[in-house]
């Protein structure tokens, strides 16, 4: 009964979040001539809904009719949470058209817009405040192009702002950011905390040839976590790059699910584990899977064929950091405490 009501529990807990998986995302992308930017914003329309309120009939169901009563709020909403900057000095953003386009995980508002700058454009500062307010785990993607030259990042609640040059990109710069967003990714994303929350509980307690030893040296537990919270990370990053190259693709509602899904099967082998030894290949699995949960957002910011290189290693190696900080922390806890009764009692 014990394990009966703790499993229902972690299912109640844990499925949940998991479901929501897709973050809430919007895409700016832009194209610099001299002083001038074109370019267009798309923002999900639950997420435009979620700001300003457009379901104006609380149906669930945003029509066209009720977008584009909503254009004027919505432009004058979205002009003053976006804001460019060069040389110090702000540029004029006019938004010239209302469009509907699908993305892997719904329909999104889509408004071309314009700029102009008192200079030619060298480095463009973009600040964007949009939604983080009501949703700390909304990103902006941003990407910026000219002539040949094509940069990006990854805008969040701890970076609203951004300044891309328009000349040859860093990829030492494109690296860092998006390994912090790598890390990000685990530290913020519920599922993926979960996920290796739940594979680190048991992590105290060794087994060998079929025997339960909790008294192992430290190191042997950390190099056993180790192991197959790497091998989640190479997983990981073995779709993540099919998904980004466009060699696989699966629908976004079935991805969440099957993310929802490993956590539950983590949970349950906790309880009564089916996969004693060899824990690598449960999480090199699931790590198959997590690593479609991104792929959508990078694939979507029209990254250039050599930025996803960069982008792909800089995620997995922000990944790799972030779960070792984790377990760096966790660990200890659970090792100091593993024979205490209440340890004992959430594992066996």
């Amino acid at each position: 009964m014990k394990r009966l009501l703790l499993a229902l529990l972690m299912l109640l807990t844990f499925a949940s979040p998991a479901l929501a998986h897709k973050p809430s995302d919007s895409y700016l992308r832009l194209e610099v001539r001299q002083n001038e930017i074109t370019g267009q914003w798309a923002i999900a329309l639950r997420d435009l809904d979620m700001d300003i309120g457009i379901d104006s009939n609380a149906d669930g169901n945003i029509t066209w009719g009720e977008l584009l009563a909503a254009r004027p709020t919505l432009e004058q909403r979205l002009g003053a949470q976006l804001r460019f900057e060069n040389a110090g000095k702000p540029c004029q953003i006019t938004f010239t058209d209302l469009l509907v386009n699908a993305y892997s995980d719904g329909h999104y508002a889509v408004f071309p817009l314009q700029a102009t700058c008192e200079n030619p454009i060298d480095t463009l500062t973009i600040n964007d405040q949009f939604l983080y307010d009501l949703d700390a785990q909304h990103k902006g993607l941003v990407s910026l192009t000219s002539g040949d030259y094509a940069q990006s990042t990854i805008l969040s609640v701890d970076a609203r702002q951004a300044t891309l040059s328009t000349h040859a990109p860093s990829w030492g710069k494109q690296l860092a950011t998006y390994t912090k967003q790598g890390a990000w990714h685990i530290w913020l994303g519920l599922d993926h905390f979960l996920f290796l929350i739940a594979l680190l509980l048991p992590s105290a307690w060794v087994y060998r040839g079929g025997v339960l030893h909790k008294d192992m040296p430290f190191g042997t537990v950390f190099r056993e976590v180790f192991t197959y919270i790497s091998a989640f990370t190479l997983a990981h990053a073995i779709t993540l790059g099919l998904a980004m190259f466009d060699l696989i693709h699966m629908p976004s509602r079935l991805v969440e699910s099957a993310i929802a899904l490993t956590i539950v099967v983590s949970c349950l082998n906790n309880l009564r584990p089916f996969l004693k030894q060899r824990l690598w290949l449960l999480t090199f699995g699931f790590g198959l899977v997590h690593g479609m949960g991104f792929a959508t957002t990078l694939s979507e910011l029209g990254l250039t064929h050599a930025a996803r290189w960069v982008a792909l290693l800089g995620f997995n190696l922000g990944v790799e950091l972030g779960q070792l900080l984790i377990v760096l922390i966790l660990l200890p806890i659970f090792y100091t405490i593993r024979h205490h009764k209440a340890y004992e009692w959430g594992i066996i």
